[in-house]
Protein backbone atom coordinates (compact mmCIF):
# COMPACT_ATOMS: atom_id res chain seq x y z
CA UNK A 1 0.00 0.00 0.00
CA UNK A 2 2.49 2.33 0.85
CA UNK A 3 4.77 1.79 -2.47
CA UNK A 4 1.21 2.21 -4.43
CA UNK A 5 1.37 5.39 -2.67
CA UNK A 6 4.42 6.62 -3.43
CA UNK A 7 4.31 5.64 -6.67
CA UNK A 8 0.99 7.69 -7.00
CA UNK A 9 2.97 10.74 -5.61
CA UNK A 10 5.43 10.57 -7.89
CA UNK A 11 3.89 10.52 -10.95
CA UNK A 12 1.82 13.25 -9.21
CA UNK A 13 5.17 15.41 -8.80
CA UNK A 14 6.37 14.14 -12.17
CA UNK A 15 3.42 15.42 -14.26
CA UNK A 16 3.17 18.96 -11.93
CA UNK A 17 7.01 19.09 -12.96
CA UNK A 18 6.06 18.97 -16.87
CA UNK A 19 2.89 21.18 -16.86
CA UNK A 20 4.74 23.68 -14.98
CA UNK A 21 7.28 24.02 -17.76
CA UNK A 22 4.79 24.36 -19.87
CA UNK A 23 3.17 27.02 -18.06
CA UNK A 24 4.32 28.17 -14.68
CA UNK A 25 2.00 31.03 -13.42
CA UNK A 26 4.34 32.53 -10.89
CA UNK A 27 6.98 32.51 -13.30
CA UNK A 28 10.55 34.11 -11.08
CA UNK A 29 13.20 36.66 -12.15
CA UNK A 30 15.64 34.36 -10.54
CA UNK A 31 16.38 30.51 -11.18
CA UNK A 32 19.37 28.02 -10.61
CA UNK A 33 21.19 31.31 -8.86
CA UNK A 34 20.75 33.27 -12.13
CA UNK A 35 18.77 36.41 -12.56
CA UNK A 36 15.76 35.61 -15.60
CA UNK A 37 15.17 38.42 -17.79
CA UNK A 38 12.18 38.05 -19.80
CA UNK A 39 12.47 39.31 -23.21
CA UNK A 40 9.77 41.00 -25.35
CA UNK A 41 6.93 40.68 -22.98
CA UNK A 42 3.94 42.60 -23.46
CA UNK A 43 1.29 42.28 -20.77
CA UNK A 44 -2.05 44.23 -20.82
CA UNK A 45 -2.84 45.38 -17.13
CA UNK A 46 -6.77 46.78 -16.18
CA UNK A 47 -6.91 49.10 -12.95
CA UNK A 48 -11.07 49.32 -12.64
CA UNK A 49 -11.03 50.02 -9.06
CA UNK A 50 -7.64 52.25 -8.34
CA UNK A 51 -8.45 55.89 -8.60
CA UNK A 52 -4.89 56.93 -8.79
CA UNK A 53 -3.68 54.81 -11.93
CA UNK A 54 -4.81 55.16 -15.72
CA UNK A 55 -7.64 52.59 -16.37
CA UNK A 56 -5.20 50.69 -18.47
CA UNK A 57 -1.79 50.36 -18.48
CA UNK A 58 0.90 47.90 -20.12
CA UNK A 59 4.33 46.69 -19.05
CA UNK A 60 6.15 45.68 -21.66
CA UNK A 61 10.20 44.89 -22.44
CA UNK A 62 12.29 44.88 -25.17
CA UNK A 63 14.79 42.38 -26.48
CA UNK A 64 17.00 42.66 -23.07
CA UNK A 65 14.34 42.12 -21.08
CA UNK A 66 14.16 45.60 -19.64
CA UNK A 67 11.91 48.10 -20.32
CA UNK A 68 12.73 51.09 -22.70
CA UNK A 69 13.96 51.48 -26.07
CA UNK A 70 15.75 48.59 -28.37
CA UNK A 71 19.78 49.51 -27.53
CA UNK A 72 21.10 51.61 -30.68
CA UNK A 73 23.23 49.87 -33.08
CA UNK A 74 25.86 52.22 -32.53
CA UNK A 75 25.94 51.78 -28.64
CA UNK A 76 29.17 53.60 -28.18
CA UNK A 77 28.11 56.93 -29.79
CA UNK A 78 25.14 56.72 -27.40
CA UNK A 79 24.90 58.22 -23.10
CA UNK A 80 23.84 55.14 -22.26
CA UNK A 81 22.43 54.47 -18.77
CA UNK A 82 20.68 51.95 -16.91
CA UNK A 83 17.88 52.42 -14.07
CA UNK A 84 18.54 49.31 -11.24
CA UNK A 85 16.13 48.86 -8.19
CA UNK A 86 13.16 46.20 -7.06
CA UNK A 87 9.38 47.50 -7.73
CA UNK A 88 9.81 51.16 -7.10
CA UNK A 89 12.04 51.24 -10.31
CA UNK A 90 10.68 48.57 -12.71
CA UNK A 91 7.06 50.21 -12.13
CA UNK A 92 4.80 47.27 -13.47
CA UNK A 93 1.45 49.07 -13.06
CA UNK A 94 3.08 52.39 -14.83
CA UNK A 95 3.30 52.66 -18.74
CA UNK A 96 6.49 52.58 -20.28
CA UNK A 97 6.72 55.97 -20.88
CA UNK A 98 5.40 57.01 -17.48
CA UNK A 99 7.92 55.45 -15.07
CA UNK A 100 10.05 57.79 -13.33
CA UNK A 101 13.37 55.93 -15.37
CA UNK A 102 11.43 56.87 -18.68
CA UNK A 103 10.73 60.38 -17.54
CA UNK A 104 14.33 60.61 -16.41
CA UNK A 105 15.01 60.03 -20.21
CA UNK A 106 13.13 62.29 -21.40
CA UNK A 107 14.35 65.17 -18.97
CA UNK A 108 18.56 64.25 -19.40
CA UNK A 109 17.87 64.12 -23.34
CA UNK A 110 17.16 68.42 -22.89
CA UNK A 111 20.50 68.91 -21.98
CA UNK A 112 22.36 65.80 -23.27
CA UNK A 113 22.55 64.55 -26.40
CA UNK A 114 22.39 61.07 -27.63
CA UNK A 115 20.43 59.58 -24.47
CA UNK A 116 19.53 56.14 -24.11
CA UNK A 117 18.06 54.85 -20.84
CA UNK A 118 16.90 51.69 -19.84
CA UNK A 119 14.55 50.63 -17.24
CA UNK A 120 16.28 47.26 -15.61
CA UNK A 121 14.18 47.28 -12.45
CA UNK A 122 12.73 43.96 -11.06
CA UNK A 123 10.40 43.42 -8.44
CA UNK A 124 11.77 42.13 -5.50
CA UNK A 125 15.55 42.35 -6.44
CA UNK A 126 17.95 43.98 -3.67
CA UNK A 127 21.65 44.30 -3.81
CA UNK A 128 22.24 40.52 -4.53
CA UNK A 129 20.01 40.45 -7.64
CA UNK A 130 21.89 43.44 -8.45
CA UNK A 131 25.08 42.13 -7.59
CA UNK A 132 24.05 39.57 -10.00
CA UNK A 133 22.46 41.23 -12.97
CA UNK A 134 25.73 43.77 -13.32
CA UNK A 135 27.74 41.01 -13.56
CA UNK A 136 26.17 38.34 -16.01
CA UNK A 137 24.08 41.35 -18.21
CA UNK A 138 25.59 45.11 -17.77
CA UNK A 139 28.89 43.91 -17.47
CA UNK A 140 28.63 42.78 -21.31
CA UNK A 141 26.00 45.42 -22.05
CA UNK A 142 28.42 48.09 -20.53
CA UNK A 143 26.37 51.21 -20.42
CA UNK A 144 28.40 54.21 -19.39
CA UNK A 145 26.13 54.74 -16.31
CA UNK A 146 24.29 52.82 -13.70
CA UNK A 147 21.75 54.48 -11.98
CA UNK A 148 20.52 52.28 -8.56
CA UNK A 149 17.58 53.12 -6.28
CA UNK A 150 18.50 50.52 -3.41
CA UNK A 151 17.73 49.39 0.29
CA UNK A 152 13.95 48.38 0.41
CA UNK A 153 13.98 44.91 -0.21
CA UNK A 154 17.76 45.11 1.64
CA UNK A 155 16.05 45.39 4.93
CA UNK A 156 16.53 42.20 7.39
CA UNK A 157 18.96 40.63 4.88
CA UNK A 158 22.07 39.79 7.10
CA UNK A 159 23.24 37.79 3.93
CA UNK A 160 27.05 38.50 1.98
CA UNK A 161 27.15 37.56 -1.41
CA UNK A 162 29.90 35.04 -0.80
CA UNK A 163 28.69 33.66 2.25
CA UNK A 164 25.23 32.24 0.19
CA UNK A 165 26.76 29.89 -2.54
CA UNK A 166 24.66 27.27 -1.24
CA UNK A 167 21.15 29.52 -1.09
CA UNK A 168 18.44 30.30 -3.75
CA UNK A 169 19.36 33.72 -3.70
CA UNK A 170 20.85 35.16 -6.90
CA UNK A 171 24.39 33.45 -6.42
CA UNK A 172 26.27 31.27 -7.98
CA UNK A 173 27.66 27.54 -7.75
CA UNK A 174 30.50 27.61 -9.55
CA UNK A 175 31.56 23.99 -8.43
CA UNK A 176 29.34 21.31 -7.25
CA UNK A 177 31.81 18.27 -5.64
CA UNK A 178 29.42 17.05 -3.23
CA UNK A 179 26.34 15.05 -4.24
CA UNK A 180 24.52 16.94 -1.65
CA UNK A 181 25.73 20.10 -4.24
CA UNK A 182 24.70 18.48 -7.31
CA UNK A 183 21.14 17.39 -5.49
CA UNK A 184 21.03 21.05 -5.03
CA UNK A 185 21.98 22.04 -8.21
CA UNK A 186 19.20 19.72 -9.55
CA UNK A 187 16.65 21.14 -7.16
CA UNK A 188 17.35 24.87 -8.53
CA UNK A 189 16.00 23.63 -11.58
CA UNK A 190 12.79 22.33 -10.77
CA UNK A 191 9.80 24.64 -11.18
CA UNK A 192 8.14 23.34 -8.32
CA UNK A 193 11.07 24.78 -6.43
CA UNK A 194 10.88 27.42 -8.48
CA UNK A 195 7.45 28.01 -7.54
CA UNK A 196 7.67 27.49 -4.07
CA UNK A 197 10.28 29.99 -4.32
CA UNK A 198 7.99 32.74 -5.57
CA UNK A 199 5.56 31.95 -3.26
CA UNK A 200 7.72 32.33 -0.16
CA UNK A 201 9.54 35.99 -1.35
CA UNK A 202 5.76 36.98 -2.17
CA UNK A 203 4.78 36.49 1.68
CA UNK A 204 8.10 37.98 2.74
CA UNK A 205 6.89 41.06 0.87
CA UNK A 206 3.89 41.08 2.68
CA UNK A 207 5.38 40.68 5.91
CA UNK A 208 7.71 43.96 4.70
CA UNK A 209 4.28 45.78 3.19
CA UNK A 210 6.22 45.73 -0.24
CA UNK A 211 3.83 44.05 -2.75
CA UNK A 212 1.92 46.60 -4.92
CA UNK A 213 -1.80 47.25 -3.44
CA UNK A 214 -3.65 49.59 -6.32
CA UNK A 215 -6.54 49.48 -4.17
CA UNK A 216 -4.70 51.42 -1.00
CA UNK A 217 -5.99 54.51 0.75
CA UNK A 218 -4.25 56.43 3.16
CA UNK A 219 -7.85 57.28 4.65
CA UNK A 220 -8.24 54.02 5.59
CA UNK A 221 -5.06 52.52 6.51
CA UNK A 222 -4.98 50.75 10.07
CA UNK A 223 -2.75 52.00 12.77
CA UNK A 224 -0.47 50.48 14.90
CA UNK A 225 1.35 51.29 18.18
CA UNK A 226 5.18 50.93 18.70
CA UNK A 227 6.81 50.95 22.32
CA UNK A 228 9.95 53.11 22.62
CA UNK A 229 11.88 50.25 24.09
CA UNK A 230 10.31 47.70 20.94
CA UNK A 231 11.52 50.59 18.21
CA UNK A 232 15.18 50.79 19.40
CA UNK A 233 16.18 47.40 19.75
CA UNK A 234 14.85 47.06 16.39
CA UNK A 235 17.02 49.42 15.37
CA UNK A 236 19.80 48.71 17.49
CA UNK A 237 19.46 44.53 15.78
CA UNK A 238 19.71 46.68 12.09
CA UNK A 239 22.59 48.30 12.58
CA UNK A 240 24.65 45.60 14.27
CA UNK A 241 23.50 42.65 12.15
CA UNK A 242 21.77 44.13 8.64
CA UNK A 243 23.65 47.45 8.08
CA UNK A 244 27.39 45.66 8.04
CA UNK A 245 26.15 43.28 5.44
CA UNK A 246 24.15 46.01 3.61
CA UNK A 247 27.28 48.11 3.49
CA UNK A 248 29.66 45.25 1.73
CA UNK A 249 27.12 43.94 -0.49
CA UNK A 250 27.13 47.90 -1.95
CA UNK A 251 30.94 47.63 -2.16
CA UNK A 252 31.24 44.28 -4.06
CA UNK A 253 27.89 46.23 -6.41
CA UNK A 254 30.41 49.28 -6.83
CA UNK A 255 33.44 47.09 -7.66
CA UNK A 256 31.18 45.00 -10.04
CA UNK A 257 30.55 48.40 -12.06
CA UNK A 258 34.04 50.02 -11.67
CA UNK A 259 35.38 46.36 -13.00
CA UNK A 260 33.14 47.24 -16.30
CA UNK A 261 34.01 51.05 -16.86
CA UNK A 262 30.24 51.37 -15.32
CA UNK A 263 29.81 54.91 -13.61
CA UNK A 264 27.52 53.57 -10.42
CA UNK A 265 25.45 56.53 -9.60
CA UNK A 266 22.80 55.73 -6.52
CA UNK A 267 19.71 57.11 -5.52
CA UNK A 268 18.19 56.65 -1.19
CA UNK A 269 14.71 55.06 -1.20
CA UNK A 270 11.76 57.31 -0.72
CA UNK A 271 8.11 56.09 1.37
CA UNK A 272 5.20 57.84 2.21
CA UNK A 273 4.90 56.50 5.36
CA UNK A 274 7.87 58.41 8.16
CA UNK A 275 7.18 61.63 10.06
CA UNK A 276 4.61 64.02 9.80
CA UNK A 277 1.17 63.76 8.12
CA UNK A 278 0.07 63.51 4.85
CA UNK A 279 -0.60 67.47 3.41
CA UNK A 280 -3.38 65.87 0.90
CA UNK A 281 -5.06 63.82 3.48
CA UNK A 282 -3.93 65.24 6.68
CA UNK A 283 -3.37 61.50 7.65
CA UNK A 284 -0.42 60.87 10.31
CA UNK A 285 1.88 58.84 8.47
CA UNK A 286 4.11 57.97 11.62
CA UNK A 287 0.85 55.54 13.44
CA UNK A 288 0.05 53.68 10.29
CA UNK A 289 0.50 50.27 10.23
CA UNK A 290 3.65 48.94 8.12
CA UNK A 291 4.01 45.57 7.94
CA UNK A 292 4.64 44.40 11.54
CA UNK A 293 5.61 48.11 12.31
CA UNK A 294 4.01 51.15 12.37
CA UNK A 295 5.54 54.42 10.28
CA UNK A 296 7.57 55.81 12.50
CA UNK A 297 9.21 52.69 12.78
CA UNK A 298 9.21 51.46 9.22
CA UNK A 299 11.00 54.91 8.52
CA UNK A 300 13.36 54.93 10.71
CA UNK A 301 14.83 51.17 9.67
CA UNK A 302 14.60 52.36 6.39
CA UNK A 303 16.64 55.51 6.88
CA UNK A 304 19.42 53.50 8.69
CA UNK A 305 19.67 51.75 5.45
CA UNK A 306 19.94 55.17 3.71
CA UNK A 307 22.06 56.59 5.49
CA UNK A 308 24.64 53.79 5.25
CA UNK A 309 24.29 54.14 1.07
CA UNK A 310 24.72 58.03 1.65
CA UNK A 311 28.27 56.87 3.82
CA UNK A 312 29.75 54.25 1.59
CA UNK A 313 28.99 56.36 -1.71
CA UNK A 314 30.72 59.48 0.17
CA UNK A 315 33.48 56.82 1.12
CA UNK A 316 33.75 55.80 -2.91
CA UNK A 317 33.78 59.46 -4.01
CA UNK A 318 30.37 58.13 -5.84
CA UNK A 319 27.08 60.76 -6.32
CA UNK A 320 24.06 59.92 -4.28
CA UNK A 321 21.23 60.94 -4.94
CA UNK A 322 19.15 61.74 -1.74
CA UNK A 323 15.55 61.16 -3.12
CA UNK A 324 14.45 59.56 0.69
CA UNK A 325 14.15 63.34 2.12
CA UNK A 326 13.68 65.17 -1.25
CA UNK A 327 10.84 63.67 -2.09
CA UNK A 328 7.75 64.99 -0.54
CA UNK A 329 5.81 62.33 1.80
CA UNK A 330 2.22 63.05 0.02
CA UNK A 331 -0.30 60.68 -0.99
CA UNK A 332 -0.47 61.83 -4.49
CA UNK A 333 2.76 61.07 -5.26
CA UNK A 334 1.86 57.13 -4.21
CA UNK A 335 -0.48 54.70 -5.51
CA UNK A 336 0.74 52.51 -1.93
CA UNK A 337 3.07 53.05 0.55
CA UNK A 338 5.98 52.61 -1.57
CA UNK A 339 4.81 52.48 -5.28
CA UNK A 340 4.71 55.97 -7.65
CA UNK A 341 1.73 57.57 -8.96
CA UNK A 342 2.23 58.92 -12.55
CA UNK A 343 2.96 62.41 -10.80
CA UNK A 344 5.19 61.05 -8.15
CA UNK A 345 7.37 59.45 -11.15
CA UNK A 346 7.62 62.82 -12.65
CA UNK A 347 8.81 64.22 -9.29
CA UNK A 348 11.31 61.45 -8.82
CA UNK A 349 12.48 62.52 -12.49
CA UNK A 350 12.93 65.77 -11.73
CA UNK A 351 14.45 65.24 -8.71
CA UNK A 352 17.11 62.95 -10.49
CA UNK A 353 17.71 64.79 -13.53
CA UNK A 354 19.02 67.63 -11.35
CA UNK A 355 21.04 66.16 -8.74
CA UNK A 356 23.19 63.61 -11.69
CA UNK A 357 22.95 66.45 -14.69
CA UNK A 358 25.98 67.86 -13.36
CA UNK A 359 28.26 64.33 -12.88
CA UNK A 360 27.35 62.81 -16.41
CA UNK A 361 28.51 66.30 -17.51
CA UNK A 362 31.58 66.10 -16.00
CA UNK A 363 32.28 62.66 -16.22
CA UNK A 364 31.45 61.83 -19.87
CA UNK A 365 31.61 65.53 -21.05
CA UNK A 366 31.44 64.51 -24.82
CA UNK A 367 27.82 64.53 -24.58
CA UNK A 368 26.54 68.14 -22.94
CA UNK A 369 25.03 70.35 -25.29
CA UNK A 370 26.21 73.59 -25.99
CA UNK A 371 23.80 76.53 -25.26
CA UNK A 372 21.00 76.61 -27.96
CA UNK A 373 20.85 73.10 -28.25
CA UNK A 374 23.75 72.69 -30.35
CA UNK A 375 25.65 69.34 -30.17
CA UNK A 376 29.62 70.76 -28.80
CA UNK A 377 31.32 68.08 -31.52
CA UNK A 378 28.92 68.74 -34.33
Amino acid sequence: MAGIVLINVFVAVVLLELALHLYNPLPSSVKHNKVILHANNRIQLVHERSDKLQRSTTFSTNSLGFRGPEPPADFDRFLTLVAIGGSTTEEFFSDGDRTWPARLHQRLGTGLRNVWLNNAGIAGHSTLGHIVLVRDYLAKLRPKVAIFLVGLNDVDSEGDFEALEHSYNFLYNTTQASWRQRLFGYALKSEIVSAGITIKRRLRATELALPYDRDFDVRSAPSREVTEAALQARLEAVKTRMIPPYVRRLERLIRECQASGILPIFVTQPALYGSGSDPVTGVDLESIRVGQWNGKAAWAVLELYNQALKDTGARNGLLVVDLARQLPKRSDFYYDLVHHTDAGNDEIARIVAGEIRGTLEEKVPRFRRASGGVDEDS
